[in-house]
């Protein structure tokens, strides 16, 4: 966390030194700057933008080139296309409208001609013309200040867990050198030979971190498994409900087929009982026959 707000502190500091040096080196180099920090310049310049422009003799304009034409509080820049060093008329057109048609300008003695435009710059200008562009840039100054002390902040605490760390480190340098004194008396040299060779701070930092990664990795396996004995006991629970289900609907088609078997039999005793009641009524019929004919 301190290197990435050491970061965006350095980025800041940067911008900001390439912008005072944008706008404070040319004018000492002989190169003339042009600012649009106001909306009432008359000009065909972005608003916001730094023009970089050296004057140079009218004779040496070459088509192509862009020049800017400044008169009091105007300043237009044009576009070379044609033109006549001895009469000094200039066929150009507007750079804000490259495509628009063709004016007359008329050029004498000395003119500028651009070397670069850079755009947004001239909005630090313009900040500093206003109350609220001040308090602006000074609350953004405030906050970069804070932001690097909030990085000397973590980067200390940085330090002082590595200084307990290299203090621990150096307590159990002092132990392992008691118990290699203790090792040293009481075995002979050639179990001093099969001793281990002592660990160098980088490499406990990498058995530290070995030892955590370790135990992440346990830690998610464990995870895994619980998840995984979670599903398994789910599914058993699905299958033996599954199961039940499946028993409980055979038991009902079983006492379904002994409900309807049991009325079988019932119809079938019925008829049988019915056949033999008519058997003994047609027997006793012809009984009653037999006895009107003896008559």
């Amino acid at each position: 966390m301190s290197k990435f707000l050491k970061f965006i502190v350095h980025i800041f500091l940067i911008a900001a030194i390439l912008t005072a040096a944008a706008l404070l080196v040319p004018p000492l180099l002989g190169v003339t700057t042009t600012i649009v920090d106001t909306e009432t310049m008359d000009t065909n310049l972005p608003m916001g933008s730094v023009t970089y422009s050296k004057d140079i003799n009218v004779m040496e304009i070459r088509n192509g080139d862009k020049i800017l034409k400044e008169s009091g509080v105007s300043a237009y820049a044009y576009q070379i296309k044609e033109g006549d060093a001895g009469t000094g008329l200039y066929q150009a057109v507007n750079i804000a409208d490259p495509g628009g048609e063709t004016e007359e300008i008329t050029l004498r003695n000395n003119v500028s001609r651009i070397v670069l435009t850079l755009p947004y710059i001239g909005y630090v200008i313009v900040a500093m013309h206003s109350i609220e562009g001040i308090i602006i840039i000074a609350l953004v100054v405030l906050f970069m200040i804070i932001l690097f002390i909030l990085s000397e902040l973590w980067k200390r605490e940085s330090d002082d867990d590595d200084y307990e760390d290299e203090e621990d480190e150096d307590e159990d340098d002092d132990v392992d050198d008691a118990d290699d004194v203790d090792d040293e008396d009481g075995e002979d040299d050639e179990e001093d030979e099969d001793e281990e060779p002592r660990l160098s701070r980088r490499e406990r930092k990498a058995e530290k971190k070995r030892a955590k990664a370790e135990a992440r990795e346990a830690a998610r396996r464990e995870k895994e498994e619980a998840k995984a004995a979670k599903k398994a006991k789910k599914d058993k629970k699905a299958d033996k409900a599954a199961e039940e289900k499946a028993e409980a609907e055979r038991a009902a088609e079983a006492e379904r087929r002994a409900k309807e078997a049991e009325k079988a039999a019932k119809a079938e005793r019925a008829a049988r009982e019915a056949e033999r009641a008519a058997e003994e009524a047609e027997r006793a019929a012809a009984l009653e026959r037999a006895a009107a004919a003896e008559q």
